[in-house]
């Protein structure tokens, strides 16, 4: 049987409006050898119902114990729970750029393994729309240790295995985790790899607009 090769885990949270079209940006993907996770935080509004009648048995349901106010416990879950080779985090209110997208990342890998895939994103929604894009400058083990171009774990793939095997984990009931799980990944890091190109939206309940899209 074919390995999967990406499992994409979207973390949802009292975003009943936005979340229908995250998990559509997965479903319509050309590139069909992944599998989806959608995992409910506590959410207090509709958002359980919209998951479960838009996903049915297209997906997984998975629901954390208790919301601890940030995604940290949700994107646990995925890291323990993904069947895939590489790991994509989004937020319920992140789309993927393009129904090309995993097809775009299955073919920058190929057959090598790294640990971190490194794109960009960009920015919308805000005073001045921006990309932040992944190059080889900005992409060194050295210049993501100093400084990473972002510290956003939806603008990079995952290696599955590397994650389990250095146990690295999300800080549960702490803010701004992104940054220390990234750090901490890009520390102990050996084959990493960037591609010039963002793989989502991420629209932050409509206030702004962030993307990690080939170009």
């Amino acid at each position: 049987m074919e390995k999967t090769r990406f499992t994409v885990a979207i973390s949802a949270y009292n975003i009943e409006n936005y979340v229908k079209r995250a998990i559509a940006s997965v479903l319509n993907q050309t590139f069909k050898n992944y599998e989806l996770l959608v995992i409910d935080d506590c959410s207090t509004d509709s958002t359980m119902k919209v998951i479960e009648e838009i996903v049915g048995e297209k997906a997984k349901i998975l629901q954390t114990k208790k919301n601890s106010g940030t995604a940290a416990a949700s994107r646990n879950i995925a890291i323990e729970n993904a069947k895939g080779e590489y790991l994509l985090f989004l937020d319920g209110d992140d789309e993927l750029y393009s129904n090309e997208t995993l097809k775009e990342i299955d073919e920058h890998i190929k057959e090598n393994k790294y640990d971190i895939i490194y794109f960009g994103y960009e920015n919308v929604g805000h005073t001045e729309n921006y990309y932040r894009i992944s190059t080889k400058e900005n992409s060194t083990r050295e210049a993501r240790l100093i400084c990473d171009e972002s510290f956003s774990v939806s603008s990079k793939v995952w290696n599955v295995e590397f994650l389990r095997n250095n146990n690295i984990r999300f800080k549960e009931g702490m803010y701004y985790e992104d940054e220390l799980f990234s750090i901490k990944s890009n520390i102990l890091s050996k084959v990493t790899t960037y591609g010039e190109f963002v793989k989502g939206f991420k629209s932050k309940q409509g206030k702004s607009f962030d993307a990690v899209v080939a170009f």
